[in-house]
């Protein structure tokens, strides 16, 4: 059992460091299990680094895994196929089945319970209560302290009376997501996947309160873990003098990991320093590695050299930025680049979003742009919604029409515009503005008769400078 940290500031290859020394390590040792955990995101990415550093371009004792899919792999390796685990849609189900039933209780939270997606706000607010293992006790506690806002313990009361609703109605029943962790930790003393392994945890700043009890853990079981950090070379590691420290994240999770390492009497050693990250990831941009040297350094140095890798540009607004961008784009194009080689980083994604496509496009340039899709009003729900409106309203005008102009039925354009047309006229002409339904067809139909003989006779007229017949 040891525990050893692979630090270094940014780009000066920590990642290909461990890696190569995974590959190697796992090639000389092919019975013995290697576990990559990184966060969900990097995994695939991962995957591809680890392949290409392979002698022969396989893994076969290499697993890359979030802390998720570690779970799962343990799980399986055990014959657990029991475990019932509440997913994102499931868990704002019952949150608001629980907003409902609670509603009596609730103060501040029960007028916006309604609000299209405030349940979503209380899921993710019970999902950092998990994390950082509070508890509802702990909630109520909170309220009772005099030097917070009135207003701010009504809501800490609502959340803690949401979340012991959620936690009872979860009992013996389901596990969520985050709690996973919970139920992976209790079954790490069993696992043969994890006795004697190798794990590397990689491209994080720090772990929760639930992760570092999964990582007590796995020390008193695993024969090595690595866990790369980024802080510069030059830093003291084993103090922190306060959050406002640029790697005091860095420096929290190395002094937090080195006393359970202590108390669990596990080896702690000796850190594996990289210090030349003017020669890895920058060596063809020596601005760029000068700024992450000094970038936010209390005594930074002046770069006296020409700058080449960096430009400021400064426009009027977030449209001219993008064109600006674009034309850029097209630029390194004609030089040779290719399009998977730029990136767009922006810390405002939504101040952009609008004018991506009309610019882009005008362009000519395939994009893909890395946000989170609204799902509620793509045209396939709004049809799936549609339809049950239809059922709920009992064939109401609007509900049809809603479905079927949603573009999935096989109806020209022309069609359902003459379809409302009449439609128009005959509710106007027989007071019925509901579509014929099997229980209800012949009242229905027996209007529109009414309403069509009407016409037929003459004694309908057609009001000027409108569709709408009346008699």
């Amino acid at each position: 059992m040891a525990l050893q940290f692979v630090l270094g500031s940014s780009g000066s290859g920590k990642t290909e460091y461990i890696y190569e020394r995974l590959v190697r390590q796992a090639g000389e040792h092919p019975k013995k299990n290697y576990l990559v955990i990184v966060p969900e995101q990097f995994t695939m990415q991962t995957q591809q680094k680890l392949v290409e550093l392979a002698p022969n371009h396989a893994i076969m004792n290499i697993d890359v895994l979030s802390f998720k899919r570690l779970a799962y792999r343990v799980f399986d390796d055990m014959g657990m196929q029991d475990i019932q685990v509440l997913e994102e849609t499931g868990k704002n189900l019952v949150l608001r089945k629980l907003a409902q039933e609670q509603e009596e209780t609730l103060t501040v939270l029960r007028a916006n319970m309604n609000r299209m997606g405030y349940i979503g706000e209380v899921k993710s607010t019970k999902k950092h209560i998990v994390q950082y293992r509070i508890s509802p006790e702990q909630l109520v506690d909170l309220t009772e302290d005099k030097t917070i806002s009135p207003v701010l313990s009504a809501k800490l009361r609502d959340v803690a009376t949401m979340y012991r609703a959620f936690c009872d109605f979860m009992k013996d029943s389901f596990v969520t997501a985050e709690e996973i962790l919970n139920v992976l930790k209790n079954l790490v003393p069993q696992s043969e996947t994890l006795r004697d392994a190798v794990l590397v945890f990689d491209e994080f700043t720090g772990f929760t309160p639930i992760q570092n009890d999964l990582m007590r853990e796995l020390l008193q079981v695993t024969e090595h873990i690595y866990i790369t950090l980024t802080i510069d070379a030059a830093e003291d590691f084993y103090h922190c003098s306060g959050n406002e420290e640029l790697f005091a994240l860095s420096k929290k999770t190395i002094l937090s990991l080195m006393k359970m390492a202590e108390e669990l009497h596990v080896q702690v050693m000796e850190p594996v320093v990289m210090t030349d990250s003017a020669h890895k990831r920058f060596k063809l941009a020596p601005a760029l590695a000068f700024m992450e040297q000094n970038l936010f350094r209390p005594r930074p140095a002046k770069y006296t050299k020409p700058v080449e890798e960096i430009h400021l540009a400064a426009v009027k607004n977030p449209q001219e930025e993008l064109i600006l961008v674009a034309r850029q784009i097209n630029a390194l194009i004609r030089q040779g680049y290719r399009y998977r080689e730029i990136a767009v980083v922006t810390g405002a994604v939504e101040a952009y979003q609008s004018y991506m496509d009309p610019v882009f496009t005008k362009y000519e340039i395939p994009y893909f742009m890395d946000t989170t899709k609204e799902v509620l009003f793509h045209p396939f729900i709004e049809c799936i919604r549609a339809a049950l409106e239809i059922v709920d309203t009992n064939f109401s005008y609007e509900a049809v029409m809603r479905f079927l102009r949603c573009g999935f039925c096989d109806i020209a354009e022309d069609d359902l515009d003459r379809l409302e047309a009449g439609q128009q006229e005959l509710a106007a002409l027989s007071g019925c503005n509901r579509y014929p339904r099997q229980s209800g067809v012949e009242q229905t139909m027996g209007a529109y008769a009414t309403a069509e003989n009407a016409l037929r006779s003459g004694t309908a007229r057609k009001t000027p400078g409108k569709n709408i017949w009346v008699s």
